[in-house]
């Protein structure tokens, strides 16, 4: 996934986000703060959102349903994947439903999302401390980690 694949999701999106909150065309350009007509256009896909519309979207609906079964995952977390590579985070496990088990050992595990195809690694503690939607990368941690830890024993 990428970002033009992002943003083309949230703006098709948008309509069922909107439903699913019971909001008019009027609450979500007030949240979001764009007017009405943008929101019709938005809709109707006569015009693609902005990346900080998106972003505000993702904020505002970070528990929709629709954007979670269309991302697997939280979007907030899709968004800081795009933004930066490699996000080091405290967040629990969820959503197990989008997720395979990609790697495992005794420390870590890493898991793929079956959506986004992005990874997570998760430590023997259930938390993810890393994601990336690089293979090499995340493997890369999990192997400096382990060593780090080797070493310290």
């Amino acid at each position: 996934m990428n970002t033009r694949d992002f943003i083309r999701i949230i703006g098709e999106s948008l309509k069922l986000v909107r439903t699913e909150f019971d909001m008019s065309q009027q609450d979500i350009a007030d949240v979001v703060g764009i007017s009405k007509k943008t929101v019709i256009e938005l809709e109707k896909g006569r015009i693609i959102p902005s990346w900080i519309i998106c972003i505000s979207i993702c904020a505002m609906f970070d528990e929709s349903k629709v954007l979670r079964n269309e991302f697997g995952d939280s979007p907030l977390e899709i968004i800081k994947l795009l933004s930066r590579t490699g996000l080091e985070t405290n967040k629990d496990q969820k959503n197990t439903i989008f997720w395979n088990v990609y790697l495992q050992d005794a420390d870590f595990t890493v898991f793929k999302n079956i959506i986004s195809e992005h990874y997570k690694l998760v430590d023997s503690h259930g938390k993810r401390v890393y994601s990336s939607f690089s293979e090499h990368n995340v493997i890369e941690k999990m192997n400096k980690w382990r060593l780090a830890r080797n070493e310290s024993n």
